[in-house]
């Protein structure tokens, strides 16, 4: 077992927060050697740890990473699912008004530039 592997398995040591950053880190990790497989899988740990931050004050940052797995998975292969995915993307970024915060425009710029990326995959 790998030093990431294990990593991922002592996941519920840290709080939701740092299991976020630790997931985010690792599958950005995992996209620069091109193993989308495993970016995909730890954006999707990231994306479960999310379930145990309360309050909207990180909404724009995972609504981002939501993005970023839809957009793993479909490097990955997966392209239905990620397709689906960047949808339900679309619809929560509507909740968040880009002008509200800086990490708001940013995210909304940043989910239209892979929104972009993926129409010119299609």
């Amino acid at each position: 077992m790998s030093v990431i592997e294990g990593t991922l398995s002592d996941l519920g040591k840290h709080d939701p927060l740092e299991q976020i950053f630790l997931c985010r880190e690792t599958a950005i990790s995992a996209a620069n050697v091109g193993d989308w497989a495993k970016c995909r899988t730890w954006f999707q740990a990231g994306l479960e740890a999310s379930l145990g931050v309360r309050g909207n004050r990180l909404r724009p940052m995972l609504i981002g990473l939501k993005a970023d797995h839809a957009l793993a998975a479909y490097r990955a292969g997966d392209h239905a699912p990620a397709i689906a995915e960047m949808g339900d993307v679309l619809s929560s970024l509507a909740e968040i008004d880009d002008d509200t915060s800086t990490k708001a425009i940013y995210c909304h710029r940043v989910v239209h530039h892979g929104l972009l990326w993926m129409y010119a995959q299609v």
